[in-house]
């Protein structure tokens, strides 16, 4: 029973017209074999899947055969029937991922010297060559340096900056491009018609898209593709890849612009309990986020990829491009925390969320203060700022504060007069923090207040979950850490900083809740007792 034979293996191309998307390159290959300019050294770099030693074979071929046409090999004499089945002896390939030792660049050059048995000349493909030791890189430059004229060496590789320089200047270096989306898509229907299924340009057009430039990606996930059909369309080509349609990415996308986060939540929830893959999930959304901003900064739809196409004008009206650098912004921070949490899922949701909040990450203008009276009073309801006499609490055992603990210049105390001196007076007792969140401020509710229509939803929210201290004449605002995302900005901090200063107190300062330590009951009894002035032993 014959074994299947994948699609890119049946089909790849066997002369230089055959190959897809590097027009420059093959035709120049093909002019030195009918000119017979034949170098002793190539170096092909590119992407993976893009030509590089289809290239390289049929360039050997082409050389060594008895009969080529225009620079092409003919396919049909015994040496490229020899090449075309393996068992040319003078075509030698070898995979330097796996032959990267210097011993093996010996055998080689001890072998290259002796001439060719059968063709015209020894070829070497040489594969991945950026793999090569140190001691085997200069192994082969020495044979570059001092070539047999029988011998033809190949060279590929998708890493060319860790090839030595001395070897690429030994070599003609070409450089094979990504092949463009529109160009795969045509040679996939085209594989599909020779191989007598049925391909639909939609689905032709997904398949080259998520080959990103790799013609081999690209017949691969249309092997995977046909399997599941015989006739692919678009469906087909998103239900076999796991790929969310395209029904699907528009109605979560629908809903961040109508800023209706539950139902972003929920159409990503339906999409991610049907087995879409959450990372290309929001891959599609940011190749959409990426072809609207296109549209508003062109206007032109030339560049757009074709899967967006016909929704990208309607969408581009509904949003600003300041809401969309904020979308994709959130994207790239969820991708970027994908490698170090467990929890895809509940990052996925958040970020939709964030997408969701119109203004989110936007500054807020400030609003001036519509109640007079109430803003006058407000520094009468604050506490007073402390004396030059007052210290602060100590703190022996609490880490350093999320912080700079120095006032401002103006809460520093003056220094013409001088202070009087404070009585001798016990040592105090080590503060010690409790698990219990400290009660706001008397001034808090006042510097909130003044922050209505100047901050956003989501910052409003975890000012309630804050945990505040006075000291110094001004306040200190501890909030959650996954707050500080909205919080840890220029603009959000000077507004703090200026309801702060209108509530009363010299400044006010945002940063991150520490861990609280439980007190112990023992300690805790007998601390009360010596502030009231009872004699206590604990023994």
């Amino acid at each position: 029973m014959a074994s299947h034979l994948a699609l890119y293996r049946k089909y790849r191309p066997a002369t230089f017209g055959q190959v897809v998307g590097q027009n420059s390159i093959t035709s120049a290959l093909s002019s030195q074999i009918a000119s017979g300019q034949i170098s002793h050294a190539y170096l092909f770099t590119g992407t993976r899947g893009t030509g590089k030693t289809t290239c390289a074979r049929i360039f050997a071929r082409a050389i060594c055969c008895l009969d080529p046409q225009n620079g092409e090999p003919c396919n049909r004499c015994a040496a490229c029937r020899a090449a075309l089945d393996g068992s040319a002896l003078d075509i030698t390939e070898i995979d330097a991922a796996s032959n990267n030792g210097v011993d093996n660049i010996r055998e080689l050059r001890q072998e290259a010297v002796y001439a060719p048995t059968e063709l015209k000349y020894r070829v070497y493909i040489i594969d991945e060559v950026h793999m090569l030791s140190q001691g085997a890189s200069n192994a082969l430059l020495k044979i570059l340096e001092e070539p047999p004229a029988h011998a033809v060496f190949i060279l590929a590789t998708t890493d060319p900056q860790k090839v030595l320089p001395t070897i690429q200047s030994r070599c003609q270096r070409y450089d094979f491009r990504r092949i463009p989306a529109e160009i795969m898509a045509a040679a996939l229907e085209d594989i599909a018609q020779k191989d007598g299924f049925l391909l639909d340009h939609d689905a032709a057009d997904i398949l080259a898209a998520m080959g990103d430039g790799s013609m081999r990606d690209s017949i691969s996930l249309l092997d995977r593709a046909r399997g599941a059909a015989f006739h692919v369309t678009a469906n087909v080509v998103t239900e076999a890849l796991g790929l969310a349609t395209e029904r699907e990415i528009m109605a979560i996308f629908d809903a961040v612009l109508r800023c209706d986060a539950a139902g972003a939540v929920a159409a990503f929830t339906d999409c991610y309990m049907s087995g879409r893959d959450l990372i290309t999930i929001f891959d599609d959304l940011l190749s959409l986020l990426r072809d609207i901003y296109l549209y508003k900064a062109t206007g032109q739809t030339d560049y757009l990829l074709s899967r967006w196409r016909r929704q990208v004008p309607g969408l581009a009206g509904r949003c600003t491009a300041a809401r969309l650098e904020n979308c994709i912004e959130a994207i790239h921070y969820f991708l970027g925390r994908t490698t170090r949490t467990a929890a895809k899922r509940l990052d996925g949701e958040m970020c939709l969320i964030r997408m969701s909040l119109p203004d989110w990450n936007v500054p807020q203008p400030a609003v001036p203060p519509q109640d007079e009276p109430r803003q006058a009073a407000a520094p009468a309801q604050s506490p007073a700022a402390p004396t030059q006499a007052s210290v602060p609490p100590a703190s022996d055992d609490d880490g350093p504060p999320p912080w700079d603990d120095v006032p401002p210049p103006d809460a520093m105390p003056a220094f013409d007069t001088p202070a009087p001196p404070a009585p001798a007076q016990a040592p105090a007792p080590k503060r010690v923090q409790y698990d219990a969140p400290a009660a706001p401020a008397a001034g808090f509710d006042t510097l909130r207040r003044a922050l209505d229509g100047k901050v956003n939803s989501a910052i409003k929210a975890y000012l309630g979950l804050a945990q505040t201290r006075e000291a110094d004449g001004g306040i200190y605002i501890e909030v959650p850490e996954e707050s500080l995302i909205f919080m840890d900005k220029p603009e959000v901090l000077a507004l703090i900083d200026e309801a702060g200063r209108s509530a009363g107190y010299a400044f006010a300062k945002v940063g991150k809740q520490q861990p609280r330590q439980a007190e112990d009951p023992l300690e805790q009894l007998s601390s009360r007792a010596r502030t009231l002035g009872v004699p206590v032993r604990v023994k």
